[in-house]
């Protein structure tokens, strides 16, 4: 017979990574932890998996419960899935209709037009320039007004162009929202960076969904593991596309310890703030430009896109990986994950000591 695909999926490209094998670099280039776990945490975390999490279907009731506690949640306030962008897929099947108009920042997390194109959705994306952030918040409103969405999906903070909503920007949102009958997705894999939240909104507003990922903080990328808070009905609703078990057994057996160990988490976060602060003070009086404050990442601004590439081949040969990205097309910016003090201060070595050589 002949195959009959989707015009939408035929016109969808995805990308895969070149480098293979990544496991002997300092991977800057992805937004994962930098850092590797110490031996003893990695021995702790693995010490309770058994033959009965191989062989037998998994039980979420103990994580649910853990989420929950952990959140000062209801259970029935959480969806648990296979990432952030999970979550984003399970919301997307349960609620948008194919033509919906959906908002969202640009340039941001690529899963957002993916799944647009996908259920046939008419995208508006909210085109953000570097010199002209500090509207953003003014540009959004006109935008989601002119608009008039259906969806409105905003990653809260941005990436790679930073913006961040505050706790009354999101409360704004949230009454917009309301009063024109769309829903506002807010994204926040990088919520333990910065501590600025809109869940404390989800039950006062029926359309408000938020999002979560344990990849960042907790750099538990590998596990492949998000949630999503919302409303009793909106969840309901979610819950009756989910797969019958959202994550496996050994995943949850180590989600759960790093639940318990919560200072794993929070001692990194600390080190990335220690890290962002001090590769601001080292190129302060340089050429290169760094921006971010909110997340594990920072945006560098080389001087031209010969100095990028110059640097990031430099930065290869010494086992660093970072990410060349195109902004207002111009191909001079790098987005690069921070880790420890440590990682980070050989990272600025290696740049101070080949910019000389590059000049």
């Amino acid at each position: 017979m002949k195959i009959r695909i989707k015009k939408t999926i035929k016109l969808i490209k995805r990308t895969q990574s070149s480098i293979q094998n990544r496991s002997s670099f300092f991977t800057m280039d992805r937004n994962e932890r930098v850092d590797e776990f110490s031996q003893s945490n990695i021995r702790n975390c693995i010490k309770n998996i058994g033959s009965f999490d191989i062989r037998t279907y998994p039980n979420n009731y103990f994580v649910y419960k853990k989420i929950a506690n952990w959140l000062n949640l209801k259970k029935e306030n959480i969806l648990i899935a296979d990432g952030a962008e999970g979550a984003l897929l399970r919301f997307m099947s349960a609620f948008a209709n194919v033509k919906d108009k959906v908002i969202y920042l640009d340039p941001s997390f690529v899963m957002y037009k993916v799944y647009c194109d996908i259920f046939r959705l008419r995208k508006y994306p909210l085109k953000l320039d570097m010199k002209k952030n500090f509207n953003f918040f003014n540009q959004l409103v006109e935008h989601i007004k002119k608009v008039r969405p259906n969806i409105a999906i905003i990653a809260n903070p941005n990436q790679p162009i930073e913006t961040m909503l505050n706790f009354n920007q999101i409360k704004y949102l949230c009454k917009i929202a309301n009063k024109m009958k769309f829903f506002l997705v807010i994204d926040e894999a990088y919520y333990h960076f910065n501590n600025i939240s809109a869940q404390r909104y989800i039950k006062k507003f029926n359309n408000l969904v938020v999002l979560r990922t344990f990849s960042k903080a907790f750099g538990l990328a590998g596990l492949r593991i998000g949630y999503c808070m919302s409303n009793k009905k909106i969840i309901d609703c979610m819950q009756t596309i989910k797969p019958i078990y959202e994550i496996n057994s050994i995943n949850i057996k180590i989600l759960l310890f790093f639940l318990k160990n919560i200072k794993i988490m929070k001692k990194y976060v600390k080190e990335v703030n220690k890290s962002r602060i001090y590769l601001y003070k080292f190129f302060k009086n340089s050429t290169i430009k760094v921006f971010g404050e909110h997340s594990n990442n920072v945006l560098i601004e080389f001087k031209n896109e010969k100095q990028a590439k110059f640097i990031s081949k430099k930065l290869y040969k010494n086992k660093f990986l970072i990410t060349i990205i195109k902004i207002n097309n111009k191909l001079n910016f790098a987005r690069c994950t921070l880790g420890s003090l440590f990682v980070t201060k050989k990272f600025c070595r290696i740049i101070k000591k080949n910019l000389k050589i590059y000049n």
